[in-house]
């Protein structure tokens, strides 16, 4: 995909002659042939890293064994014990052990064999049971995944949020001046999002070095606190982004009216687009609360045998809420633009109001976050341990059973 996207923008053939200098409404577009070939090799790279990331990551983590206590501390997330059945007739229900969770238990009904399945050959007697029934593992791990929907829809907000730092923050910077203070330097507005990366580094460090010790002393949680309870402060450091972002787009949009430039698209506005540093340092904080719990949630939350699939979901977070942003974006701009009036989106950002849609970003993640807690409050987390010991017992009765079994036979 990088060396097909490469080609298409270095080989004349494979892209649109350049415009004239100066020329705005410029004839020249792309044949079908060289945007397929683009799109194709933008495609290429979204499949490509869909399947590497979450193995990447997934196997990074197992690197990790929780038995050993500094191993468990220098990771962000642990490997869980690994669990071999010995007997493969423990993945059945034993009556005397009361192994199967409370949640869903309308799956459980999948783990049952209908009596009638109970008659005929014993060829066709196993044939049905493996047609008919689930094993007990496969129906807790089913419970596992459908635990994590609240969870993963409840973040889709957040992703919106982020979203806008690689977009309209970027386009905001564009309209700004953009030199250092009393220089002639001037940096292409998106290594604005640079600020983003480096407040995301500054404050991982702080969060492992300092955070987490002082809030272990109070909570007795080795994490400091909880997986849901990270996630949570970062979609509430993600509202006051938008709440920020607004109040600055506000202030730049007041600029350009007292300077008469809201008609002047290629104008620079005159203020700096270091004011724009605030929104783009809470981006990169918020991303290390959430984006960092969501990876540690879906991965720790998972089914042993699910992890690179965990490690999906988080990422399936990021791509589906892109598309959920450009769902809001179409849906506020038809209804703000109704009966002839100026929208809140205009390749000229001087002459909409960009902030009315932070600030319904920021309505809309509140409005999330609730939800969120909802969600959270009611969610039991995963006891590996405690699984584990459940299902080594129904080993052990089971095993006992057959010996007794044996014995009278």
């Amino acid at each position: 995909g990088l060396i097909l996207l490469t080609l298409s923008v270095s080989l004349p053939g494979l892209r649109p002659p350049p415009c004239e200098k100066g020329n705005v409404k410029c004839p020249v577009e792309a044949t079908p042939l060289q945007i397929g070939i683009f799109f194709l090799a933008l495609y290429l790279i979204s499949f490509g890293t869909g399947g590497h990331k979450p193995s990447l990551q997934a196997f990074g983590a197992d690197q990790f064994d929780e038995q050993d206590e500094n191993e468990r501390t220098q990771g962000s997330f642990r490997k869980p014990n690994s669990f071999n059945s010995k007997n493969e007739k423990s993945l059945f229900e034993v009556l005397d052990v009361e192994s199967m969770k409370h949640g869903q238990r309308f799956l459980d009904k999948a783990a049952i064999i209908d009596p009638a399945h109970e008659i005929g050959t014993s060829t066709e007697r196993n044939q049905a049971r493996r047609v008919a029934a689930c094993t007990v593992t496969q129906v807790e791990e089913a419970k596992l995944i459908l635990k994590m929907l609240p969870i993963w829809v409840s973040c889709l907000m957040f992703g919106v949020t982020i979203a806008q730092a690689t977009t309209f923050f970027v386009k905001q910077g564009k309209t700004m001046d953009r030199k250092f203070p009393n220089t002639h330097i001037e940096i292409p507005p998106a290594s604005l999002f640079a600020f983003s990366v480096l407040s995301m580094l500054t404050f991982v460090a702080i969060y492992d070095s300092c955070f987490v010790p002082i809030a272990r002393h109070i909570t007795g949680n080795k994490r400091g606190i909880t997986i849901l309870q990270r996630i949570g402060v970062g979609l509430f450091i993600s509202i006051i982004g938008m709440v920020t972002a607004a109040l600055i787009e506000t202030k730049r949009l007041n600029v350009a009216k007292n300077h008469g430039l809201l008609d002047k698209p290629k104008a620079t506005v005159p203020i700096s687009a270091f004011w724009l540093v605030p929104q783009f340092v809470l981006n990169g904080t918020a991303d290390v609360f959430t984006i960092v719990g969501l990876q540690e949630y879906f991965y720790d939350q998972a089914p042993d045998n699910m992890r690179s699939l965990g490690i999906a979901f988080y990422l399936s977070v990021v791509g589906a809420s892109s598309f959920l942003s450009s769902f809001i974006i179409t849906i506020s701009d038809r209804i703000s633009s109704r009966g002839g009036r100026k929208g809140w989106f205009a390749n000229n950002l001087n002459g909409c109001h960009l902030d009315y849609f932070y600030w319904l970003l920021a309505v809309l993640s509140a409005l999330n976050m609730v939800f969120y807690g909802c969600m959270a409050h009611r969610y039991t987390y995963k006891k590996v341990k405690q699984m584990h010991s459940e299902i080594d017992m129904l080993t052990i009765k089971q095993s006992q059973h057959d010996q007794n079994v044996e014995t009278r036979i």
